[in-house]
């Protein structure tokens, strides 16, 4: 299936954020698929948003992350923003990060890893088999 470079955008993610702990998790998870590359700062991954593929690149300055999405055709300005919705939240946007590092860093135990995995967020893009794995699990 080829695709194509269809649209571009940057999304601000709260501080602390640190790009290359969230989607390149040490433990060796994926961000969002098996088979997505992590190289030199830069993730190459894709996801299916309303049953279409969407590949991506991402790649950050900061707190803030460059997206190219790629696919087969133009997207209207609703998907554009469900996209941007869905990264958002994939990348732990979301995520009451200080909320929790104030409560952690009274801990002995989680007050260093907050300090070894600053701004590493736990987002993930939505993933139907993980989840269905995780609810087995449980």
């Amino acid at each position: 299936m080829q695709l194509d470079e269809i649209h571009r955008f940057t999304l601000a993610i709260p501080d602390p954020f640190d790009f290359s702990l969230t989607v390149a998790k040490p433990a060796g998870w994926h961000w969002s698929t098996l088979r997505e590359t992590f190289e030199d700062g830069t993730l190459g991954s894709g996801m299916y948003l309303r049953d279409i593929p969407v590949g991506l690149k991402l790649s950050a300055e900061g707190n803030w992350v460059h997206v190219t999405a790629y696919g087969q055709s133009t997207l209207d300005n609703d998907f554009v923003g469900l996209l941007k919705n869905e990264l958002w939240s994939a990348l732990g946007g979301d995520e009451d990060l200080p909320g929790f590092y104030r409560f952690a860093r009274k801990d002995p135990i989680l007050s260093a890893v907050v300090k070894h995995l600053n701004g590493m967020r736990i987002g993930g893009a939505n993933d139907l088999f993980g989840d269905v794995i995780l609810a087995i699990l449980l």
